[in-house]
């Protein structure tokens, strides 16, 4: 399972677990401004990347059927902690695989802030991860950090995170050759604060 991930990035997380989830349990925003614009009403929808739960709640309180994975089993299990709701709703896997995920099971799948940490390598086989998850006409949501001179975030950070360097106009271009289009992009503002940090909101849809 994630047989791209990188060993550095994995590490940060498996060992802030705690903290992570308490720092994004508290932000306030965030990609939830756009359930509606990407997701059908009350359809079933997956946060891949999920953390520790956070927007499956959010998609939860929003009337979604929501479930979320992710590769961290130590934000997954203090997720369901402190959240036991999230029991069922809530486990580990990954892209590409998504191998706990059947085919065309999904209306929406969310993925704010993971396809930037998948090694370019990887990024055709987790475009395609995506795809074979979602129902035809269902909707991807896709969040992208940049820098404030509007250049992708790239390199490792001081934390050891790998970020690949994704632009919008590249992932436009990659999910294009899966059978998506792009029905929305905007900016957004960073969550947790960083004046640094800026974020674009792309939404796609699975031709049908």
């Amino acid at each position: 399972m994630n047989r791209y991930a990188d060993k550095k990035t994995q590490d940060y997380y498996k060992t802030n677990a705690q903290m992570i989830a308490r720092e994004y349990a508290e932000a306030p925003g965030g990609v939830d401004a756009w359930f509606g614009k990407a997701f059908p009403k009350g359809g079933r929808v997956l946060d891949v990347g999920a953390a520790a739960g956070r927007d499956v709640l959010l998609l939860g309180k929003s009337g979604y059927e929501a479930f979320g994975v992710d590769p961290c089993r130590e934000l997954v299990e203090y997720g369901i902690g402190v959240n036991p709701g999230l029991t069922g709703r809530l486990w580990c896997d990954a892209l590409p695989e998504l191998e706990t995920v059947q085919n065309d099971n999904f209306d929406g799948v969310l993925c704010s802030a993971v396809f930037m940490h998948i090694p370019r390598r990887g990024l055709a086989d987790a475009a395609a991860g995506v795809k074979r998850v979602l129902k035809p006409g269902g909707g991807l949501l896709l969040s992208l950090p940049f820098e404030l001179d509007g250049s992708p975030v790239s390199g490792r950070d001081v934390k050891g995170r790998l970020f690949n360097g994704l632009s919008n106009s590249e992932a436009d271009a990659l999910l294009l050759k899966y059978g998506f289009r792009k029905i929305l992009q905007k900016k957004n503002a960073d969550a947790l604060g960083r004046q640094n940090r800026k974020w674009v909101v792309l939404i796609y849809q699975l031709e049908r």
